[in-house]
């Protein structure tokens, strides 16, 4: 049997980067930043977000994955990384702190999968070209860039504004997505809380 093809790095950095996006606590901590930043939201998506997308999250562990594919916890990877000079115990970090760390995961995971994968997470099955998210975004210096034709930067211009298309549309989306299930799980609360309240006249009646 013939030996698959080894993957290349940019393929070993995508899957990682696939598994950190469909990390569920992960992605709930980092949309719960993403609801707090925009202030498109209101008072009660905000604490629905915080009672069932980030206090779960938080209390569970939130588990990501590094270069080398190795699980790790956020929480615990923050604290440490904060401590002064490398003494222990000296860590000192913010809980905004930890979901800034989510959502950067989040943007790093981003650029390192294809156009495609985005779509996908998204819902979407529609033929797209298979590039990396990464490409639509060239890395270039201003020297660079300044020795470019009129044409290239148009062009250039134009593969950035598609990035910024896509980026933000899979952030509100998620945003979005998870707010719509807080609520959700927020509302069912309310027929069991009054369910606690009218059952307590029976147990009365029963003693």
């Amino acid at each position: 049997m013939e030996k698959p093809a080894e993957k290349t790095s940019e393929e070993v950095s995508r899957d990682i980067a696939l598994k950190n996006l469909k990390a569920a606590n992960l992605m709930n901590m980092a949309s719960a930043y993403l609801v707090h930043k925009t202030k498109e939201f209101g008072e009660a998506d905000n604490a629905a977000m915080d009672q069932f997308k980030y206090s779960p999250a938080f209390s569970s562990g939130t588990k990501a994955y590094n270069a080398k594919g190795e699980e790790y916890d956020v929480v615990k990877n923050s604290i440490v990384a904060s401590r002064e000079d490398g003494q222990r115990y000296s860590g000192n970090v913010s809980e905004m702190k930890i979901m800034k760390d989510c959502a950067a995961i989040m943007q790093e995971s981003l650029d390192a999968v294809k156009i495609s994968d985005v779509m996908g997470l998204m819902g979407s099955r529609v033929n797209v070209q298979d590039a990396y998210v990464s490409s639509l975004m060239p890395r270039m210096s201003k020297e660079e860039m300044d020795g470019l034709s009129d044409e290239q930067k148009k062009g250039i211009k134009a593969s950035m504004e598609i990035y910024q298309s896509l980026i933000g549309g899979y952030q509100t989306y998620l945003a979005q997505t998870k707010v719509s299930e807080a609520l959700s799980e927020s509302a069912k609360q309310i027929p069991k809380g009054l369910e606690a309240i009218l059952k307590a006249p029976e147990k009365e009646k029963g003693k």
